[in-house]
C-alpha cells in the first residue's frame, strides 16, 4: 500500500486538494460498500438455490433498520471532525489531544452499547418491517451477528474520522483494503463450506471489521502529532464531549430521521415479496457507490471548510464550500446516470437468476440514480452550515423534511396509487425539499458570520478565537 502525504486544508489550490483528500476516502467507501454488496452477491450466486433469493432479501431487508441504530451514533464521528477540524486549524495542540483522547472512548462505549440495543431488538425489527416470511430466521441471524461487529465498526470510523481530518485520508484506505480482503475469503468460506448462507457473510463482517478497527488504533498510537493515540490518556473530557456532541448529535438525529423514515418505506417494499426486496437491495448497493462520494466530498467540506474558519479566512471557507459543490454535483449526475445506462448485467450479479427482482431493481435505479444529484448538493450545504455553528438547524430542516415528509408520503400519498414506483419516488422528492431548505440555512449562516467579523473590527482571527 502506498502512503501519501497529509493534504494541505489552509493553503494551495483548494480544488487539487479536495480531489486528493477526497479520492482516497471515495474509495474506503467503496471497498464498505463491497463489504455488503460481497454479502449479497456471494448468497445470491453460491448459497443453495433454493435458499439464495430467499438469503439476498434477509440482507437487504435489514439495512433501513441496521442504518437507524448505527447511524444514529455513528453521527457523533461528524462531531469529531469538526471539532477537531477547528482545534487544528486554531493550533489548539491541548485541546486536539483532549478531543482525539474522548473520541476514541466514546467509540468504544458507543460500539458496545449499539451492539447490544441492535442484537436485543433483531426479532422485533424484522417483525415491526414485516419481513418476508421466508426470509426472516435468516435476516435475524444476520442482524445479531453484524451488532456483535459494531465496537470494531465504531472504533475504526472514529479513528479514521481523526486521521481524516488532519489531512491523512490514505492509510484508512489501506486498512479497509486489507481488511476488504478478508472479508470476501471469508464470505466465500462461510457460504460455500459451511453453508451459512447469511449468517455467513454477517460473520464474515464482523470478523473482517475487527481487522480495520486493530490496524487504525495501531496507526493512531505511531502517530507523533497532536493525534497520537496514547492508551494511559484515554478519558472522557467533558468540555471536548459537549463539543462532539454539540456537532455531532444533530448529525446523527438527522441521519436517524432518514433512517426512520427509510424503515417504513423499506416495510412498504417488503410488502411486495422476496423478489421486490431483493431487487431494491440490488440497487440500493449500487446506488450506495455514489453515496460514498458524496460522504467523501461531505468529509472534504467539514474539514477544509472547518481548518479554514479555525484559521480565521472566510473568504477562502466560501471557495471551499463552492468548490465542494461543483465536486459532488459532476461525480454524481456521472455516476448515477452511467450506473442506471449500464443496468442489468449489474442488478444480475446479486440476484442472476430472479426476472422478477431485475424489474424491481430496475423500477428503484430508474428514479433514484438519476435524482442522487439532489442527495449531493443537500448534503455539502448541510455541511457547511453545521461548520458555521448551525448543526441543530440542520436538524430540524432534517426531522422536517425527512421525518415529517417521507412520513406524510408514505401515509397519504402512496396509499393513493400502491405502485413501487411510488414508493421511490419518496426519496428525491423529500432530497428536493430540504436542499432548498440547507441552502436558505447557509445562506443564514454565512451571513450572520460576516457580521461577526465586522463587529470584530474584520480581525477573523481574534473573532473565531474569542467566539
Amino acid at each position: 500500500m502506498f502512503r501519501m502525504k497529509n493534504v494541505k486544508m489552509t493553503e494551495g489550490p483548494i480544488l487539487k486538494s479536495v480531489i486528493l483528500y477526497a479520492i482516497p476516502i471515495v474509495l474506503s467507501g467503496f471497498l464498505q460498500i463491497l463489504f455488503n454488496a460481497a454479502d449479497l452477491a456471494v448468497v445470491g450466486n453460491f448459497a443453495d438455490p433454493d435458499r439464495a433469493t430467499a438469503a439476498t432479501a434477509a440482507i437487504g431487508a435489514t439495512t433501513s433498520f441496521i442504518s437507524l441504530i448505527v447511524n444514529t451514533v455513528m453521527g457523533l464521528a461528524t462531531g469529531v471532525n469538526v471539532t477537531l477540524a477547528k482545534s487544528i486549524g486554531a493550533r489548539d495542540d491541548d485541546k486536539s489531544r483532549r478531543i482525539v483522547h474522548t473520541a476514541l472512548l466514546v467509540s468504544l462505549f458507543g460500539g458496545i452499547a449499539v451492539g447490544l440495543v441492535g442484537f436485543l431488538i433483531s426479532p422485533f425489527a424484522m417483525t415491526v418491517t414485516k419481513c418476508p416470511e421466508s426470509a426472516k430466521t435468516m435476516a435475524i441471524q444476520y442482524m445479531r451477528i453484524y451488532f456483535v461487529g459494531c465496537p470494531a465498526l465504531f472504533v475504526y470510523n472514529f479513528g479514521s474520522a481523526i486521521l481524516r481530518t488532519k489531512g491523512d485520508t490514505q492509510r484508512p484506505l489501506n486498512f479497509l483494503a486489507l481488511s476488504g480482503v478478508l472479508n470476501i475469503v471469508l464470505n466465500l468460506i462461510f457460504v460455500t463450506v459451511f453453508h451459512m448462507d447469511a449468517a455467513g457473510v454477517a460473520l464474515a463482517t464482523s470478523l473482517s471489521q475487527c481487522l480495520s478497527a486493530f490496524l487504525t488504533v495501531r496507526c493512531l498510537m505511531g502517530q507523533d502529532d497532536v493525534t497520537r493515540l496514547i492508551p494511559s490518556m484515554l478519558r472522557i473530557h467533558k468540555k471536548e464531549l459537549l463539543g462532539i456532541v454539540r456537532y455531532g448529535l444533530p448529525s446523527g438525529l438527522s441521519t436517524a430521521m432518514f433512517s426512520f423514515a427509510n424503515v417504513q418505506i423499506q416495510s412498504a417494499v417488503n410488502a411486495f415479496g422476496e423478489s421486490a426486496v431483493a431487487g431494491s437491495a440490488a440497487s440500493g448497493s449500487l446506488e450506495s457507490f455514489i453515496g460514498a462520494g458524496i460522504t467523501a466530498i461531505n468529509a472534504a467540506t467539514v474539514a477544509f471548510a472547518g481548518q479554514n474558519l479555525g484559521a480565521g479566512n472566510l473568504k477562502r471557507t466560501k471557495k471551499v464550500i463552492f468548490t465542494c459543490l461543483f465536486l459532488t454535483l459532476v461525480f454524481t449526475l456521472v455516476m448515477g446516470f452511467g450506473i442506471y445506462l449500464i443496468g442489468d448485467p449489474l442488478y444480475r450479479l446479486y440476484v442472476p437468476n430472479d426476472d422478477a427482482a431485475i424489474q424491481a431493481a430496475r423500477t428503484r435505479a430508474g428514479i433514484m440514480m438519476t435524482t442522487n444529484f439532489l442527495l449531493g448538493i443537500q448534503n455539502v450545504l448541510g455541511a457547511a452550515t453545521q461548520v458555521f455553528g448551525y448543526a441543530f438547524t440542520i436538524t430540524i430542516i432534517s426531522v422536517v423534511g425527512v421525518f415529517g415528509g417521507r412520513t406524510l408520503w408514505m401515509n397519504v400519498i402512496y396509499p393513493l396509487f400502491g405502485t413501487l414506483e411510488m414508493v421511490f419516488a419518496c426519496y428525491p422528492a423529500s432530497w428536493a425539499v430540504i436542499t432548498v431548505a440547507n441552502g436558505i440555512a447557509l445562506w443564514i449562516a454565512y451571513r450572520s458570520y460576516q457580521k461577526k467579523v465586522l463587529f470584530c473590527d474584520g480581525n477573523e482571527s481574534d473573532c473565531t478565537s474569542h467566539g
